[in-house]
Parts: C-alpha cells; sequence; structure tokens
C-alpha cells in the first residue's frame, strides 16, 4: 500500500483542530519518464498535464492512500494543496520524484491461532498488488519448514493439521511481484495443542 502524508509548508501543526475538520486536500501526480508507461497516457506525459488522483482528489483526511495511481514503475511527482473556504494554497511537489521498486516493504501483520486442530493464520489485508510467502513448521530438532503463499485479504488460511502436545511455528513476508521486492519475514509466532478442545500460546 503506497499511501501519502499531506502537509503544507510554513503550516502551524498546532492550529485549531476545527480549522483541519474543515480543510481539504487535492492531490495529483505526474509521470516524468513515460517510456516505460502505458501509451493511452504518453500525450498527458509530454505535456506535463497532472492527473487528479483517484482517492485523494479532493480528501479531507492528512493521509490518503495513491496505490491504485502508482501503477507504472516509473518515476512519479505528487503534489497537493488544501483548500479552506474560499482560500487555496499553493501546491506543495514531492521531492526527489519517487518510484515504486524504491518502495521498503515491512512484514505483515499476522494472527496465528487454531480451529481444532488446525493451524490457521490470517494476514492483513494490503490491497490486490501484495502476496504473502507463509513459512510454518513443527518446533522439534530436525524439523522440514513448509512455505506456502497466500494471496488472501484478511480471510483465515488453514495451513496443517496439528498433532497433540506439538508445537507449531509461523512467519510471514510480503511480496510484490509488480517491482519485485519482498520484506523480511515477520517474527515468528508458535501456537501449541496439549489435548482435545484444548490450546495455548507457546513462546517462541
Amino acid at each position: 500500500m503506497f499511501q501519502v502524508k499531506l502537509s503544507l509548508p510554513n503550516t502551524d501543526p498546532h492550529e485549531d483542530s476545527r480549522r483541519n475538520l474543515d480543510k481539504s486536500y487535492h492531490v495529483a501526480f505526474l509521470h516524468l519518464d513515460s517510456m516505460f508507461a502505458r501509451r493511452e497516457y504518453e500525450s498527458l506525459f509530454m505535456s506535463h498535464i497532472w492527473i487528479p488522483s483517484s482517492r485523494c482528489s479532493p480528501t479531507t483526511v492528512p493521509e490518503c492512500d495513491v496505490t491504485d495511481d502508482i501503477t507504472a514503475t516509473v518515476p512519479y511527482n505528487l503534489r497537493v494543496r488544501a483548500i479552506l473556504g474560499s482560500q487555496t494554497s499553493a501546491w506543495s511537489i514531492l521531492k526527489p520524484p519517487f518510484n515504486r521498486n524504491s518502495t521498503i516493504l515491512t512484514p505483515p501483520g499476522m494472527e496465528v491461532t487454531k480451529d481444532g486442530f488446525h493451524l490457521v493464520v490470517k494476514l492483513e489485508d494490503l490491497g490486490p498488488q501484495f502476496e504473502f510467502l507463509v513459512a510454518y513448521w513443527r518446533r522439534e530438532p530436525g524439523a522440514k519448514e513448509h512455505v506456502k503463499t497466500v494471496r488472501s485479504r484478511g480471510v483465515p488460511v488453514h495451513l496443517e493439521t496439528m498433532e497433540p502436545a506439538a508445537v507449531y511455528c509461523v512467519k510471514a513476508q510480503t511480496f510484490v511481484k509488480a517491482i519485485g521486492r519482498h520484506s523480511a519475514f515477520s517474527q515468528a509466532e508458535c501456537v501449541k495443542v496439549q489435548g482435545p478442545g484444548m490450546a495455548k500460546r507457546a513462546g517462541v
């Protein structure tokens, strides 16, 4: 998920909260390199025409998701201005330009549980561009680590049927195929089934 934090130069961060509630932002973006861009945008790039953000123009909150706008692996520039009543600020332009292949991905939020004797993982929904590599294993000497690609968006996924009294551990990493980048693995979370109908979280 690509998010832009909206702020303008020379603004007081402690200004009256009621003014913030009434303020709206307009966000626009510009591809700076049309060589790798989609053909239908080429005339816009060559003319330096700014394209309004699909989700963020306008918006009334100081952060906005621009994932749907960042569709190509080329440099993008972003600009934002604020509107309050009849007042409109100058545009504030992102420096330097942003390229999605420079994104630093972080491990996904993850919840490891059991459903009966089924090992279940639920990963946070980061949007359709994101996949997850989930590694899981039975915690014992010489245990084999299994890896599964998960594309579910916030839906619990069954990984394995657990054996009583065994500890199973899970870790996950974020992967975006479009830019060929992945995060580090998350810290492992482990659960233990003690017997029929009983389970507890185990230390890593």
